[in-house]
């Protein structure tokens, strides 16, 4: 998640991301029950009330994906893959990701997860540093 969230920008104090909680940049999409604010780029990103919750939110879209429930991500697609839905096709977000993971961007999504760990377990290579 911490990945995801450097790669958006959310640790930048002021970023669209930083302002409306939200450090995975989702979108209406992700949280249809959270009102959007239009970005000067046309985006439509969710506004959450506090950054607790837009974190419980990106981890759960996170876990989603690693369970194979997603409908546009699949555990088997590269971070290039994953790269192309969240970030419009961006080679450098994807990049910046896997950088920050420290595996390469066409490492798949579910290859950064050690066999004994899935996101909130425990071991080595898990998601949100919580292994």
């Amino acid at each position: 998640c911490w990945a995801i969230a450097y790669a958006e920008g959310a640790q930048t104090a002021g970023s669209a991301p930083d302002r409306y909680n939200n450090p995975g940049d989702l979108s209406h999409g992700d949280a249809p029950q959270y009102n959007t604010v239009t970005l000067p780029d046309g985006e439509l990103l969710v506004m959450f009330p506090d950054k607790q919750t837009g974190w419980n939110r990106l981890y759960s879209k996170i876990v989603n994906i690693y369970n194979g429930g997603s409908s546009v991500y699949s555990p088997n697609d590269t971070w290039y893959g994953i790269g192309q839905s969240w970030a419009g096709s961006s080679d450098i977000w994807a990049e910046n990701v896997a950088r920050f993971l420290g595996v390469d961007p066409t490492s798949t999504f579910a290859s950064y997860f050690s066999p004994s760990c899935s996101p909130g377990g425990t071991g080595q290579g898990c998601c949100c540093g919580v292994c």
